[in-house]
């Protein structure tokens, strides 16, 4: 009951199907829509006709990167971390699992949980950790792989 409610805030299910990355890639996601019907002014009058592709980058620029990745991996973790402190408010930080209330405790930063896999299915991500962003009138998406976190007594 309530006690799984809450749990199920502080660390909600995982995104299902995705690997951590093995072999780094990169893609490019272009959101243009085709216009299904004309748009029409107050009057009538036709100010987008149908058929037209619309690109909504030509109109917003989107200044932050997204940053998608795996909190109960250590490495993707870490890399987080280092990530978030490098560009502060220039990453968006998303987890596809793990402990997301914990960590924004711990962290002092504000996170966000990809609830469903909606924008990983979106951008078509496969693997974590993945960055998304603007690159002209496309989105860039690269998935990285994290480096490995040397840990006590291992070698790195």
């Amino acid at each position: 009951g309530r006690r799984r409610a809450i749990a199920s805030v502080r660390e909600p299910k995982p995104v299902q199907g995705l690997a951590r990355t093995m072999v780094a890639r990169t893609r490019y996601w272009d959101p243009s829509v085709s216009i299904e019907e004309s748009i029409l002014d107050d009057k009538g009058r036709v100010i987008v006709p149908k058929g037209s592709v619309i690109n909504p980058l030509d109109h917003v620029e989107i200044k932050r990167s997204l940053l998608f990745f795996d909190a109960r991996d250590p490495d993707q973790l870490a890399y987080a971390r280092q990530a978030i402190a490098k560009l502060g408010s220039g990453v968006t930080p998303i987890l596809v699992g793990g402990p997301v209330v914990d960590l924004m405790e711990r962290w002092k930063v504000r996170l966000y949980f990809d609830q469903h896999g909606l924008l990983v299915r979106r951008f078509g991500i496969q693997q974590v950790p993945a960055w998304v962003y603007q690159a002209g009138r496309v989105m860039r998406i690269d998935e990285v792989i994290a480096p490995a976190v040397a840990r006590d007594g291992e070698k790195s």
